[in-house]
C-alpha cells in the first residue's frame, strides 16, 4: 500500500510541476524504460487546446482497453456549471469540492488496470497527506475566471455522483478534479 501511495504522490508532483510550468509542453511522463504514464485528460489522439477537449479525452479513454472494470462507474455526461468571478464563489466551490461527505476519489493500478472508488469520508489516516496535497492543488487551481464543470456519473448500484472539474481558461485545460486529474493510463 505504501508503494502505491508513494507512486501516486510522485505522479502528482511530476504532473503538477509540468502543469505549472508554461514553457513545458508535457505529453508523456516516462518512468524507466518499461512504460509511460499519460494523464487520462491528455490521452487523446491530438494535442488538446480546450477543457472540452480534455473532457472528451476522459470519456473516450473510459473503456475496457484502459480500465478492466470501467463499467463500475458509468460516465453519463459533463456540463459547465459556473464561472468564478469573485472570491466568494472561489471559496464556495473550494468548500463544496473538499466536502468529505460527497467527495470521491479513484485508486487505479496501472499493472492490473483495475480501479477502486473511494469515498473521502471513509479514507484512513494513511491517505491524509495525499488528501492535503490535493486540497492544496485545488486551492491553486481555483482562480478568478476559471470555469467549473460537473462530470456526471452513475455507479453500478444506481448511485449518482457529481464530480467537479476546474478549468483554467488561460491554460485552456482542466487543472483539477478529485477523481480523474491524477488518473494516469499506462502504456
Amino acid at each position: 500500500m505504501n508503494k502505491l501511495l508513494c507512486l501516486f504522490v510522485i505522479f502528482c508532483w511530476k504532473y503538477t510541476l509540468a502543469q505549472n510550468t508554461d514553457s513545458v509542453i508535457w505529453k508523456e511522463n516516462k518512468i524507466a524504460d518499461s512504460f509511460s504514464a499519460i494523464p487520462i485528460y491528455d490521452s487523446g489522439p491530438k494535442q488538446c487546446n480546450s477543457c472540452i477537449c480534455n473532457l472528451k479525452n476522459l470519456f473516450r479513454s473510459w473503456k475496457k482497453d484502459n480500465i478492466i472494470n470501467y463499467d463500475e462507474i458509468e460516465l453519463t455526461g459533463y456540463r459547465l456549471v459556473d464561472s468564478l468571478t469573485d472570491s466568494l464563489k472561489i471559496r464556495q466551490y473550494y468548500e463544496r469540492i473538499v466536502d468529505t461527505s460527497s467527495s470521491y476519489f479513484i485508486q487505479y493500478s496501472g499493472n492490473t488496470k483495475m480501479l477502486k472508488l473511494l469515498k473521502a469520508d471513509t479514507l484512513s489516516k494513511e491517505y491524509e497527506e495525499a488528501l492535503q496535497y490535493m486540497r492544496n492543488q485545488l486551492a491553486l487551481s481555483l482562480t478568478l475566471n476559471s470555469t467549473v464543470y460537473v462530470i456526471d456519473m452513475r455507479l453500478k448500484d444506481g448511485t449518482k455522483i457529481e464530480n467537479y472539474a476546474v478549468c483554467d481558461k488561460a491554460k485552456r485545460k482542466i487543472t483539477y478534479d478529485n477523481m480523474f486529474f491524477y488518473f494516469y493510463l499506462f502504456r
